[in-house]
């Protein structure tokens, strides 16, 4: 137990990193090569609820960095980490906190920016490179430049394809098909059993999430488990729930044309944020679906259990269980959703589960 530790959400952030947060906790967000609550179980035994009155409490935004882990597992109970007002980690009763030590350098995630933000740090740094059979791969046509900067799992399978880790690793995880024609920039990961298409185009700093399919060009984007944008079209510094599919040519821009900084929509105030970056892509919520050739404009937000075609750009806030055709929305049926989110789930080899289910008929009643 006294390595144990509890990963808390906090309702405001949960709210201000909506809608991809829609359907996960805040420790459930993927960036480098695995979840928050991965990389924290590298250091604690992660726990589901607390059971012990000293339990070490860290907030599940927050990520892991060697600076802060001394501070963070020399916590006494009644002493609350913060960074300026937000309470990142607590040992025992957060009633109980008496001295509060604030932490500067804390990497915490607050808002859907942060994300992209910290993935250019954690990417590279997360993936450790092994040694491979490089004149299999080189047999199969493939040709891999910079081969000591890659980990390729024995399981994976790649044909005919480039992978170039001159400026970046390359993570290849079990059971990765990259099928002929594939051009791989690093930083870039692909986990466990994803499949990159014909032609694919996957440029730096993107991570590819668990049984996800995907074609066509992904720059600077981070796509959560079981989603597939398998078909030519662009994607770009965007983070994509799970369970979301887009049709062939489906588009998003990712930079204004004048080049200023973007305004993003915030669920907590519900209004357009201005941030402090220039480059957006969309930002998603869970089950998505886009018809053929749909293009989105510039840090575009659309929340979980859409159903979208249209060729020409819809609204930047794009509402959960909006359906139809742009402009000529309307609110998707609740019946229907809990249908197709079904449908995908078993599709992906997963279940819909009843706390899922609930979670949804919430998201409806807010429409």
């Amino acid at each position: 137990m006294a390595n144990s530790l509890y990963l808390f959400n906090d309702p405001q952030l949960i709210e201000q990193l909506r809608p991809i947060c829609d359907h996960r906790p805040l420790s459930e967000i993927i960036l480098g090569t695995s979840t928050i609550s991965q990389k924290w179980a590298k250091e604690f035994d992660i726990i589901q609820e607390p059971r012990d009155e000293n339990c070490l409490q860290i907030l599940g935004s927050l990520l892991p960095q060697e600076s802060y882990l001394p501070t963070l597992k020399n916590l006494r109970t009644g002493e609350g980490l913060y960074k300026n007002n937000q309470l990142v980690a607590f040992r025992g009763n957060r009633q109980q906190i008496t001295t509060k030590i604030q932490i500067s350098e804390a990497h915490l995630i607050e808002f859907p920016e942060d994300i992209l933000t910290y993935q250019k740090e954690y990417l590279p740094k997360e993936i450790r490179p092994e040694a491979f059979d490089l004149s299999k791969l080189r047999e199969l046509g493939n040709q891999i430049i910079e081969p000591s900067h890659c980990f390729i799992h024995p399981t994976a399978t790649i044909k005919g394809s480039i992978l170039d880790a001159s400026k970046g690793p390359i993570y290849v995880g079990e059971g990765v098909e990259i099928q002929i024609g594939s051009l791989i920039q690093g930083p870039a990961a692909l986990l466990k059993n994803s499949i990159t298409n014909l032609g694919a185009k996957i440029r730096p700093f993107t991570t590819i999430g668990e049984n996800c399919k995907v074609g066509g060009e992904i720059s600077y984007s981070i796509l959560h488990a079981h989603s597939n944008k398998a078909h030519d079209g662009y994607l770009g510094n965007s983070v994509i729930g799970s369970f979301c599919n887009f049709g062939a040519l489906s588009n998003s821009s990712n930079v204004r044309n004048d080049l200023k900084n973007i305004s993003l929509y915030d669920y907590s105030t519900k209004s357009f944020r201005q941030t402090s970056v220039k480059s957006i892509g969309l930002i998603t919520g869970d089950y998505i679906t886009t018809g053929i050739g749909t293009q989105f404009n510039t840090a575009t937000s659309i929340g979980s259990h859409c159903n979208i075609t249209s060729h020409q750009f819809p609204e930047k806030y794009i509402p959960a269980f909006t359906w139809g055709q742009a402009p000529q929305f309307s609110k998707f049926k609740l019946k229907k959703a809990i249908e197709i989110a079904t449908t995908w789930s078993i599709a992906k080899g997963e279940n819909l589960s009843e706390k899922a289910r609930k979670r949804i008929h919430e998201i409806w009643k807010e429409v």
